[in-house]
C-alpha cells in the first residue's frame, strides 16, 4: 500500500498539467468547469480546506440552513451568467423573490433603498431627510474617497444616521481610506425619482436602480446547492486539504512548480494572493510581490445563527447602523429558505468588533458561529495600483488571478462567474481592468 501511494505520488509530481487552479470556491470550480466544457486541457483544483465551497458553503444545524459566507442570494444583470448557472441547476429549482430589505433608521424600519423610501418615515423626518438630500444633490463635487461621497452625495442626514455609522460597523476602519470604485453596488437614483416616490408613496424600485430588485434562492440545501451543481462534473479533479504556499516558475521549461509537488503550464489563482510566496527561477528580484502584497488588506467576519420566535414580517434581511447593536446586518432565513426551520436568524459582524466584545452578545449565546478570516477584500484608495502591477506582471508567466481574491474585488457570486466566462472567451487578451 505504501509503495502504491509512493508510485501515485511520483506520477502526480511528474505530470505537467495544462492548468492548476488554486482555490476550490465558486470561482475555482467555475474555472475548472469552464476548462472542461471547452476541452482546453487537463487540470486539477487545489483546495486548502477539508471541504470545498469557500464562502458558498451551507451548514445544516438543528433544522436551520446557514450560509456560512453570509447573505448569499443569486441575482445578476448578466443574462449569460444566469443562463450558465441554470445549465447546471435548473431555474425551476429556485424560488424567485422580490427583494424586501429593511434599514433601521432612527428606530424606524424603512425599506431599501433609503432614498426611494423616505415616504415611509414620519412626516417631520421625511421633510428633514428630503431637504438634506436636495441640498447635497445640487453640489458638483469630485469625490476623493468613499466618505466624501457619502457626505456630499446623500446629504448629512442619511450620512450621519445611516451610511457612516453602518459602514464604520461593517469595515471597522477609517472609511476615508476606502475608494469609490465599488459604488456600482450602490443604487442609482435621481431627484425626480425620489420626489416621485414620495408623491406616489411608492419606492419605484426597479432593476435599473439596482440589480438585486429580485433574487433567486435554491428550493433545497441552501446556497451551497448552486455551488454543488457546478462542482459535480469536475469533482474528481479536486484535491482537498492541500494548502498552496509556494509557486516557482522555471523560465527554461516555462512550467510552474507548486510546493515542489505539482507542475502546470498555467495557474489560475482564486485564493488570497497574500498567502502565496511567488518566485521566478528562484529569483524574486524581477518583481517584488511581497511589497505589493502590503497594500492588499481584507476584512474578516463572523456569521452567527440564532433561533428566535417565528417572525411574521416578510423582510429578507435588515441593515442595522445603530452602534448599540453588535451586528451590522441580519438575515431572516425562513423568509427566503422556507424549508429552513422558522425563527432562524443569521447575523453578520466584523470579526474585529466581535473580538472587542470578547465574543459575547447582549442577546445571549448563538446556536452556532463561523469565522471567515478572508471575507471581503478592502477596496482602499491604494490597493488598485498594486493589484494592477501584480496581475500585469503575473500574466506574462501564465499566472492569472480571477474572482473575489484573484482580482481583489468585492465580487458577488455572479461577478465571479462572469469573470470566469469572460476570461475563457478571450484568454490571451482578457481585460482585467474593465472592473477598475
Amino acid at each position: 500500500m505504501k509503495y502504491q501511494k509512493l508510485k501515485n505520488y511520483m506520477k502526480e509530481s511528474q505530470q505537467i498539467y495544462d492548468y492548476i487552479i488554486i482555490g476550490g470556491g465558486i470561482t475555482g470550480v467555475a474555472a475548472a468547469r469552464r476548462i472542461q466544457q471547452l476541452n482546453k486541457g487537463d487540470f486539477i483544483v487545489l483546495e486548502e480546506e477539508k471541504k470545498t465551497g469557500g464562502l458558498c458553503r451551507t451548514e445544516y444545524i438543528n433544522g436551520h440552513y446557514l450560509d456560512i459566507g453570509g447573505g448569499h442570494v443569486l441575482h445578476s444583470k448578466f443574462k449569460e451568467v444566469l443562463d450558465w448557472i441554470f445549465e447546471h441547476i435548473p431555474q425551476n429549482d429556485f424560488n424567485k423573490f422580490d427583494t424586501k430589505v429593511l434599514i433601521d433608521l432612527e428606530g424606524h424600519p424603512i425599506e431599501f433603498p433609503i432614498e426611494l423610501n423616505l415616504w415611509q418615515l414620519p412626516t417631520e423626518l421625511q421633510v428633514e431627510y428630503l431637504y438634506s438630500y436636495l441640498n447635497a444633490s445640487g453640489k458638483k463635487i469630485k469625490y476623493e474617497n468613499f466618505e466624501s461621497w457619502i457626505k456630499n452625495y446623500l446629504g448629512d442626514k442619511i450620512a450621519e444616521n445611516y451610511m457612516i455609522p453602518y459602514n464604520k460597523k461593517l469595515w471597522c476602519m477609517d472609511i476615508s481610506r476606502l475608494n469609490t470604485d465599488w459604488l456600482i453596488k450602490i443604487p442609482e437614483t435621481d431627484v425626480k425619482l425620489i420626489l416621485k416616490s414620495i408623491i406616489e408613496r411608492n419606492s419605484n424600485f426597479t432593476e435599473k436602480v439596482v440589480s438585486h430588485k429580485s433574487f433567486y434562492y435554491p428550493k433545497y440545501g441552501g446556497f451551497q446547492s448552486v455551488f454543488d451543481a457546478i462542482q459535480s462534473p469536475v469533482k474528481n479533479n479536486i484535491i482537498t486539504n492541500y494548502e498552496v504556499t509556494n509557486l516557482n516558475y522555471d523560465e527554461n521549461t516555462k512550467v510552474w512548480h507548486i510546493n515542489n509537488t505539482y507542475q502546470a503550464r498555467k495557474i489560475i489563482n482564486t485564493a488570497p494572493w497574500t498567502k502565496l510566496k511567488i518566485t521566478i527561477n528562484q529569483n524574486s528580484d524581477k518583481f517584488d510581490y511581497e511589497n505589493e502584497f502590503k497594500n492588499l488588506e481584507f476584512l474578516s467576519n463572523v456569521i452567527s445563527l440564532w433561533e428566535r420566535e417565528p417572525y411574521t414580517h416578510k423582510a429578507h434581511w435588515m441593515y442595522l447602523p445603530n452602534d448599540n447593536v453588535e451586528q451590522h446586518r441580519e438575515f431572516y432565513i425562513h423568509n427566503f429558505a422556507p424549508y429552513s426551520k422558522p425563527g432562524g436568524v443569521m447575523t453578520d459582524i466584523n470579526r474585529k468588533r466581535w473580538l472587542e466584545f470578547n465574543k459575547k452578545w447582549k442577546a445571549g449565546t448563538p446556536m452556532y458561529e463561523h469565522e471567515n478570516i478572508y471575507s471581503y477584500p478592502l477596496p482602499t484608495t491604494i490597493y488598485k495600483e498594486s493589484m494592477k502591477k501584480i496581475l500585469n506582471f503575473s500574466k506574462l508567466y501564465n499566472l492569472y488571478g480571477l474572482g473575489r481574491w484573484g482580482q481583489w474585488q468585492y465580487f458577488n457570486t455572479d461577478q465571479c462567474v462572469k469573470q470566469v466566462l469572460d476570461f475563457f472567451d478571450n484568454e490571451n487578451n482578457f481585460e482585467y481592468f474593465n472592473i477598475f
